[in-house]
């Protein structure tokens, strides 16, 4: 469209030499609405879509007793039992110098969550360690619960339903070279866990056959 044009400065009219006010085109962008129709994911048909939000797990483990008394002597701070704040299931405080699980979860969510919480306790202690070499919570929360599906893997635990969901939210943003630095500190973690939980009488890693592991929906 045609207008006047104006002093920079000043912002009054500029004027050719006879007198008539200077014209110039501008272009102007309209934003315009179209109207659409929507429908609720509940009014749809056909295959479930997937999610990849943690969903808290439910199942029996045998022996469960045992490994979670294997996995409370392996902690670095004492383990208890008490409520945590908002939906988490559990956490490692490095000031209390202890790690609380929520009551009522299963006994698979249970061992789970402890060997995440463990993997805190034994790898994220901020002692020592210059603000700038340490690790930003999206890093620590991966290595974790990488740790945590490695190791329940490894016991016949089928973790993924949680577990994929939950490194897929805490590493996204990231680089595949930062995550593939923390490659060998999992893998060495998991294995010192998984040793640590050694059936000593039978002198071998027993299996913990799942009664059911289907997921809280």
């Amino acid at each position: 469209m045609w207008q006047e044009v104006k002093d920079p400065k000043t912002g009054a009219t500029i004027y050719n030499k006879d007198g008539s006010p200077k014209m110039e085109t501008r272009v102007i962008t309209i934003t315009r609405f179209k109207i659409a129709t929507v429908f609720d994911v509940s009014q749809t048909e056909g295959r479930e879509l997937p999610s990849i939000g943690a969903t808290r797990l439910t199942g029996e483990v045998d022996n469960f007793q045992y490994y979670y008394d294997k996995l409370v002597e392996l902690s670095p701070v004492a383990v208890t039992v008490d409520q945590v704040p908002r939906q988490a299931n559990g956490y490692y405080s490095h000031s209390e110098q202890r790690i609380v699980l929520r009551p009522g979860l299963s006994e698979i969510q249970t061992i789970k969550t402890l060997v995440h919480e463990i993997s805190h306790a034994l790898l994220h202690d901020p002692n020592g360690v210059p603000p700038e070499k340490r690790k930003d919570r999206n890093e620590k929360e991966v290595e974790a619960e990488s740790i945590a599906y490695v190791v329940c893997q490894h016991f016949g635990i089928d973790t993924s339903e949680y577990s994929f969901g939950y490194v897929a939210g805490w590493s996204n943003g990231k680089e595949l070279s930062e995550l593939k630095d923390s490659l060998d500190l999992i893998h060495r973690t998991a294995g010192e866990i998984i040793n640590a939980l050694d059936d000593p009488e039978k002198g071998r890693q027993q299996e913990l056959p799942i009664k059911s592991q289907q997921p809280t929906r």
